[in-house]
């Protein structure tokens, strides 16, 4: 029997306070249960973009992310996982 396997998608960006958080919590929102998304930062932000959440609101995504649990730096994701 064929087996599907899940893939990871890493969004990558510079603070990870709004397009890559939006576009982790979208895709795992709307995606196939065999994708599963995350995001990180190179220089992680200490807050999130108030817009990012407005927007985020509005496209009924869930921000997974609070400040405090976003990663601590690209350095905390485990790339040979993904």
């Amino acid at each position: 029997m064929f087996r599907m396997q899940t893939v990871d998608v890493l969004f990558l960006c510079e603070t990870n306070s709004a397009t890559s958080l939006m576009a982790e919590a979208l895709l795992n929102q709307r995606g196939d249960t065999r994708i599963r998304a995350f995001s990180a930062g190179s220089r992680p932000a200490t807050t999130l973009l108030p817009e990012a959440a407005a927007v985020a609101d509005k496209l009924n995504a869930v921000l997974l992310h609070s400040a405090s649990a976003r990663s601590s730096g690209l350095s905390t994701v485990d790339i040979g996982a993904m």
